[in-house]
């Protein structure tokens, strides 16, 4: 495998995410979108059959077509299990069945696609040329365009020598030409953005701009709506010029373009190209704003990218500057918490974050660790880019804060070893300024102000360069300007000459009308204020009035609700009196019924009882909560005759609330129903009493149930004169409900009545 060289780091300055710790491991799956997934080899791995499966069909199938294509579905399952000695094996017994082999450019491709991947650069070419050939021999012109601006792709991904970028144009120009003989317009634009490309990443920055607004204008033309690429491809070329203003009208613009397409999966670049561009313009809030929305971009991502650690470090370097530097830090320790970096590149750049991080918090001794920690992991990388410079050029400023002016000598003299062409001269001038710095300490004086010579031409050009395209642009939106307002006062001149008549004419009558229409409407507006001032003074006369009566009607309800209360109080005090007058009459009493009968009044007297307790006990005094009453009343009966031994009662109690007006009917309907049934039903042996109230259709249904000896034979319920039915039958009547009793198993006592409406 070869090593990484300069473009690998400064990827990430062109518009293509790229993680480098991944393109040791992926190489496999980058070939295969250029290569095989173009000639639709991957289908063939799709519905290939296992192997085992395969080695058996070989075997049995006789004809060499047929037998092509199986090794071939080998070929294409053993590339994408990364065995690529198998794949080769099978590929070539693909080729030795002869011309007649099945689809020829897909073995070619998985071919070419391996001798890539191993290193070998003139057996991956030779296949390619192989596949372009059979495009050539068979005309199809298409394929070929394609075919050739794949290899270029795949050249420049994977051999970035000098020696390779004169063979690459000329093949993005031969895809470029094919196109345009097929009239494939928009391919062909996008071979041109390719080529662009390849001149930003040689330095050619000039010729990259030109070809990228051409590319801008003829998509334009063609209504083509992905523009974001281009802009941002555009920004990078600005931002290498050094002229960051109009990368910052590029930046901006491939965000907003972005934006209106819905094509987000590039966000993370464009969100850190104009953060990019903020951070150079020193506008460091923008900058951390839009570093922020690219790193939470990023932490969405599984895979780990060197570009995470990478714009970690300069939202870092932000922090630091608007003095933000415990949170720089606190970011840095979160962020390796949750992606730690897995190379060496990428270990790199996060020491190169944290030294930044503890030499702006004075922690001199930590701040050198991480120094000579990320030069130490940069050097297995090729010395000749641009993120590696940076790096010695960090080291560098270090060493000079530290007086150490012979250790930030050499690193600084390594940083300026690179082309600079491809650090730009933004960075060329900072390392000339920190080389003055050097040599004024160490008193070397002539060197000293060469360098100051140096970085104050580099400084003037951009300055120059940068304020005179300003100015230019200045000069020509004031002239457009003055174009229009000149234009507009000779449009107005015309029309005030041809109206000038009509205007002398009616000025006084219409100023006139104004002045009469003015002052209708401000008596108009001065009687609505004053009949709303009547109005509003006649309403809030009225509201005092209501208040006044609403709150003597509260203390009156308020009143009302006592009394009442007291009423029931009284009631059921009395009540209690009559039934311990009656209790003390039954103990002069001698004969048995009459002892009886006052008992009995007694419970019918308690049923009324409970319910006007009921009624002064809670704050709704006009209901009572039948399943509560209906309880405490059987417990009373329950008690008064001592059943508990051999009588069990089970309640079936809906929540309703009764008017007290049925309430009091319902309670002595029960009393009556329940003590009959405690003293008749079960004479020898134990039982039951059910008792049940529930809502049914709107109407309310009580059933008191027993399972005793019944009613004697013969009963029947209209004809009886006992106290107890006439009672329950009268009862009934004053809630205007049904009465009837049945014999089955016991006696089953139900009454149907409509409840009143109730107010809770």
């Amino acid at each position: 495998m070869r090593n990484f060289n300069n473009n690998d780091i400064s990827l990430f300055h062109r518009n293509k995410v790229v993680s480098f710790d991944a393109m040791r491991m992926n190489k496999l799956h980058f070939l295969f979108a250029f290569c095989v997934i173009a000639l639709t080899c991957e289908a063939q791995y799709r519905n290939a059959l296992p192997p085992e499966k395969l080695y058996q069909l070989i075997r049995e199938t006789p004809y060499d077509s047929a037998k092509a294509r199986l090794y071939l579905q080998l070929s294409s399952y053993y590339f994408h299990n990364s065995q690529y000695d198998s794949t080769l094996y099978y590929v070539n017994k693909t080729f030795a069945l002869g011309d007649s082999a099945y689809r020829k450019e897909e073995a070619l491709a998985l071919l070419s696609s391996v001798r890539f991947i191993k290193n070998d650069y003139n057996g991956g070419v030779h296949a390619f040329d192989n596949i372009i050939q059979h495009y050539q021999q068979t005309k199809n012109k298409e394929q070929e365009a394609n075919a050739w601006s794949e290899l270029a792709a795949t050249i420049t991904w994977y051999y970035r020598g000098e020696h390779d970028y004169v063979e690459v144009d000329t093949m993005l120009n031969k895809s470029m030409r094919l196109y345009h003989q097929l009239g494939d317009e928009e391919n062909e634009i996008k071979v041109l953005k390719q080529i662009a490309d390849l001149h930003l990443n040689t330095g050619k920055l000039n010729l990259a701009e030109r070809e990228l607004l051409e590319v801008i204008d003829r998509y334009n033309n063609i209504g083509f709506k992905n523009l974001h690429y281009t802009y941002d491809l555009l920004a990078e070329v600005y931002k290498r010029k050094g002229n960051f203003e109009k990368g910052l009208v590029a930046a901006l613009k491939s965000v907003d373009v972005m934006r209106s397409t819905g094509d987000s999966s590039k966000s993370i670049t464009f969100y850190g190209r104009l953060a990019d561009m903020y951070r150079e313009l020193e506008k460091h809030e923008q900058s951390i704003t839009w570093y922020k929305k690219a790193m939470a971009k990023w932490k969405m991502i599984p895979v780990v990218h060197f570009y995470v650690f990478h714009q970690a470090r300069l939202l870092t370097d932000e922090l630091i500057k608007v003095n933000r530097k415990e949170e720089a830090l606190l970011f840095l320790l979160q962020l390796q918490k949750e992606k730690p970096p897995v190379d060496d590149v990428q270990k790199a750049c996060m020491a190169q974050a944290f030294a930044h991080c503890y030499a702006s918090l004075k922690q001199y001794s930590k701040a050198e660790f991480y120094y000579l920690d990320m030069v130490k992991r940069y050097s297995n990388v090729e010395k000749n880019n641009f993120a590696i410079t940076e790096a010695k050029l960090d080291a560098g400023t270090f060493y000079i804060e530290q007086k150490q002016y012979t250790k930030a000598r050499d690193y600084i003299n390594e940083a300026l070893a690179v082309s600079p062409d491809i650090l730009g001269p933004t960075l060329v001038k900072d390392i000339h300024l920190k080389l003055y710095h050097v040599d004024s300490a160490t008193g070397n004086y002539p060197s000293a102000i060469k360098h100051l010579k140096l970085y104050q031409l580099i400084k003037d050009s951009l300055f120059n360069e940068t304020k005179s395209k300003q100015i230019e642009e200045l000069q020509i939106q004031y002239e457009t300007q003055q174009k229009d307002q000149n234009i507009k006062l000779l449009t107005q001149e015309k029309l005030l000459q041809q109206s000038e008549i009509k205007t002398n004419v009616t000025l006084r009558n219409l100023t006139l009308g104004v002045t009469v229409l003015l002052l209708i409407v401000m008596g108009l507006l001065f009687s609505r204020y004053r009949l709303k001032q009547r109005s509003n003074v006649a309403l809030q006369a009225n509201q005092k009035i209501i208040n006044e009566k609403n709150e003597t009607l509260q203390h009156l309800l308020t009143e009302k609700e006592w009394l009442l209360k007291e009423i029931h109080h009284r009631v059921k005090n009395n009540l209690q009196t009559v039934m311990s007058l009656l209790n003390s009459q039954s103990v002069f009493l001698k004969d048995n019924a009459a002892v009886r009968a006052i008992k009995d009044s007694q419970h019918r007297v308690n049923a009324m009882s409970l319910i006007h307790q009921k009624l002064y006990q809670t704050n709704n005094i006009g209901c009572i909560e039948m399943k509560e009453y209906i309880h405490d009343l059987v417990d009373y009966l329950k008690d008064g005759y001592q059943t508990t031994h051999h009588i069990l009662f089970e309640l079936d109690i809906d929540a309703i609330k009764l008017d007290v007006s049925q309430a009091v009917p319902i309670g002595l309907i029960l009393n009556e129903a329940i003590t009959n049934a405690i003293k008749y039903a079960f004479p020898s042996r134990e039982g039951a009493i059910q008792v049940s109230l529930k809502l049914m259709n709107e109407q309310l249904e009580l059933i008191i149930a027993d399972n005793g000896i019944g009613l004697p034979v013969g009963f029947v319920e209209s004809k009886s004169n006992s106290l107890g039915m006439s009672l329950m039958r009268g009862l009934s009547e004053d809630v205007d409900g049904t009465f009837s009793v049945e014999n089955k198993n016991g006696t089953i006592i139900k009454i149907v009545f409509t409840p009143n409406p109730v107010n809770t």
